[in-house]
C-alpha cells in the first residue's frame, strides 16, 4: 500500500498514536464503508485533496477510493516546509503522484496555485494530463512563475467548460480558433499572440459557441490588430486595465488595436480602462446594463489627453444604443463637456431615450460638468445614485465638502423632473 505524506505540523511520534481508524455505528457494522461508490466518490471530491487521500489509510478497502475523486484543488503555499527549495521539490512530486495514480476518466474541477517558479514543461506536463481526463472547470494560478507558453490542448479540448487563468501564461493562437465548449472564459495578466503573426497578417478569429461570459484583465494583446470574437450565446463581456498596467503603456497609445464582437445576445458590458481598444459592437444592442471606468487616475492634468480620453469614452458611448442601467466614474467627459459642448454633435441615444438608472463612482468637484451633461439630455431618467470616496477616517471637513456636493447638486436642473437622487459612501478600491 502505497501513502502520499502531507505534512501536518505534527510529528511522526504524534501521528503513530493517532492511528485513524472508521467508528462503528451502534449496531456494530461500518455504515459508511457500505455507502454506494458514488456517493463516497462524491463526499471525498468535496475534501481537502489531502483529507481525501489520508483515507487511504483506513483499511484495505479505502486504500484506492480517493482515486476517483472528481474535484482536485492544488496550492503550493499550503506546504509547511520551511526551505523553500525542498517544498517546491516536494509540491512537484505531489502533483505528479496525485495526477499518476488518478483513476478517474472525467475530472470535473481542477485547481492549481503555484506563488514559486517551476519548470515550463512540469506545469505543461500537469495541465496536458488534466486535459486528457476531460477535465470540465480548469482554474491555474501561477503568480511567480517565468513567462511559458500554455500547452495547445487547451484550445483543442471538447470538454473544458470553464477556463481561469491567472498570472505568467503565454496563449498562442492561430488566425482561426474555436473553443467549443467553453461556457465561461477569465484571463487576467495573459499575453495573447498570434501563432505565425507577420507584419501583414495581424488578425486573429476566435470562436466561443456556447460562451456566455468573457472576462479580461491586465492581458497584452501582442502583434494584432484586430481580434474578432464570435459568440452568440455570450451575455457577459468585461475588459479591465489596473492604473499599474495602464501606467506600462504609452499615455498616447495608438488606437490600432480593434476587438469586433460578435454576439447578438450580450446584455451586459464592463469596462475599465483608457479606451486605447476600439470596440465594435452587435447591431441591434442588447446590451442593457453597462459599468464605465474610464482611467484618470494615473493621469496628470493635461487638458488636451483629458479631452481625448472624455472623447473615446463619448464615442463608445454612442454606441450604447438601449442601455437602462449605466454606472460611470464622475470624469467620463472631462476635457469635452468643460470646454465646449458643442463639439458634442450628437447626444448619445442611450442617454436621451432608454437611460432610467445610472451610477456616478468616486464623484468629486471635477465632475459636476459630467453630471450637468447627463441631467440635461437624460430624459426618461429615473434614479440617480451618486457615490462619494470613504476614507478610513472621514474627517469633519470632509463630511461638510460633501454635504455641500449634495446641495448643490440637488438644485441642478434636470431634463426628468421624476428622477430621484440616492447619495452613498463607497470605499475606495
Amino acid at each position: 500500500m502505497w501513502l502520499l505524506h502531507f505534512p501536518s505540523g505534527k510529528s511522526m511520534d504524534q501521528s503513530k498514536d493517532k492511528k485513524p481508524k472508521i467508528e462503528a455505528g451502534e449496531d456494530g457494522k461500518d455504515r459508511l464503508s457500505n455507502l454506494p461508490d458514488a456517493l463516497i466518490t462524491r463526499i471525498l471530491s468535496h475534501l481537502p485533496i489531502k483529507e481525501a487521500v489520508r483515507t487511504s489509510v483506513l483499511s484495505t478497502k479505502w486504500e484506492r477510493k480517493w482515486m476517483a475523486i472528481t474535484n482536485i484543488s492544488l496550492d503550493d503555499s499550503l506546504l509547511n516546509y520551511g526551505d523553500r527549495r525542498f517544498k517546491k521539490a516536494y509540491f512537484m512530486n505531489v502533483v505528479d503522484n496525485i495526477l499518476l495514480r488518478i483513476g478517474s476518466s472525467s475530472i470535473e474541477d481542477f485547481s492549481l496555485a503555484c506563488r514559486g517558479k517551476y519548470p515550463e514543461c512540469r506545469v505543461s506536463t500537469w495541465i496536458s494530463a488534466v486535459i486528457r481526463h476531460r477535465v470540465q472547470r480548469l482554474d491555474i494560478c501561477l503568480l511567480e512563475n517565468e513567462p511559458f507558453t500554455l500547452p495547445r490542448c487547451l484550445m483543442t479540448s471538447d470538454s473544458l467548460r470553464d477556463l481561469r487563468l491567472d498570472g505568467c501564461c503565454q496563449l498562442k493562437v492561430p488566425s482561426s480558433t474555436r473553443f467549443s465548449s467553453l461556457k465561461f472564459l477569465s484571463l487576467e495578466r495573459v499575453t495573447i499572440f498570434y501563432l505565425c503573426g507577420t507584419a501583414d497578417s495581424t488578425e486573429i478569429l476566435l470562436q466561443f459557441p456556447v460562451l456566455e461570459h468573457f472576462s479580461c484583465r491586465d492581458c497584452k494583446w501582442l502583434n494584432l490588430k484586430v481580434v474578432s470574437i464570435d459568440s452568440p450565446a455570450l451575455k457577459n463581456f468585461t475588459m479591465r486595465s489596473s492604473s499599474a498596467f495602464m501606467k506600462m503603456r504609452r499615455l498616447d497609445y495608438p488606437l490600432d488595436l480593434k476587438f469586433n464582437i460578435y454576439a447578438i445576445d450580450l446584455t451586459t458590458l464592463v469596462y475599465y480602462g483608457d479606451f486605447s481598444e476600439e470596440f465594435t459592437l452587435p447591431t441591434p444592442l442588447g446590451i442593457v446594463d453597462a459599468d464605465v471606468n474610464v482611467g484618470y487616475d494615473y493621469i496628470s492634468s493635461n487638458l488636451n489627453w483629458e479631452r481625448q480620453l472624455g472623447l473615446r469614452a463619448y464615442t463608445h458611448l454612442q454606441k450604447l444604443s438601449g442601455v437602462r442601467y449605466l454606472t460611470l466614474v464622475a470624469l467620463t467627459f472631462k476635457g469635452v463637456t468643460e470646454t465646449e459642448e458643442g463639439s458634442l454633435t450628437m447626444v448619445p441615444k442611450c442617454i436621451v431615450s432608454s437611460l432610467k438608472f445610472i451610477k456616478i463612482r468616486h464623484f468629486d468637484a471635477k465632475g459636476f460638468d459630467s453630471l450637468n451633461f447627463l441631467l440635461k439630455h437624460a430624459r426618461v431618467l429615473e434614479t440617480i445614485h451618486i457615490t462619494f470616496i470613504e476614507s478610513w477616517k472621514l474627517k469633519q471637513r470632509q463630511r461638510k465638502k460633501i454635504e455641500k456636493f449634495k446641495m448643490k447638486i440637488l438644485a441642478m436642473p434636470k431634463r426628468s423632473r421624476s428622477a430621484k437622487f440616492i447619495f452613498s459612501l463607497e470605499k475606495f478600491r
